[in-house]
């Protein structure tokens, strides 16, 4: 399990990501308005599966035995942060081309 936390959780992550930033790029781009509840899932899922290994990280600390946060860490978890802020904006507000650009940072 520990394996397949560490390797395909943000693999899985960086994926649905992108494929959301996809999504809000050709909603955007189309005279014809897409739905707006898929793109939203699969940035909800990117960032779920973003925050399960960003927790998993901290959970399993380095052999050393102490934890000790990077700079990489520290934007990993902002940019997790940024996305779910953005999806609560996003509810509250017609923001979706903002998913054009939230997507690929978090990415």
């Amino acid at each position: 399990m520990n394996a397949l936390v560490f390797h395909a959780f943000p693999l899985l992550a960086v994926l649905l990501y992108l494929g959301a930033a996809c999504f809000y790029a050709l909603g955007a781009f189309r005279k014809r308005e897409l739905s707006p509840l898929l793109p939203r899932l699969i940035l909800a899922a990117a960032a779920f599966f973003h925050a399960v290994f960003l927790a998993w990280q901290e959970s399993h600390p380095a052999p050393s035995g102490a934890f000790k946060p990077s700079f990489a860490d520290s934007l990993a978890t902002i940019s997790c942060l940024f996305v779910v802020l953005f999806l609560l904006l996003e509810r509250r507000w017609r923001i979706s081309l903002l998913g054009a650009f939230v997507a690929p940072v978090a990415a």
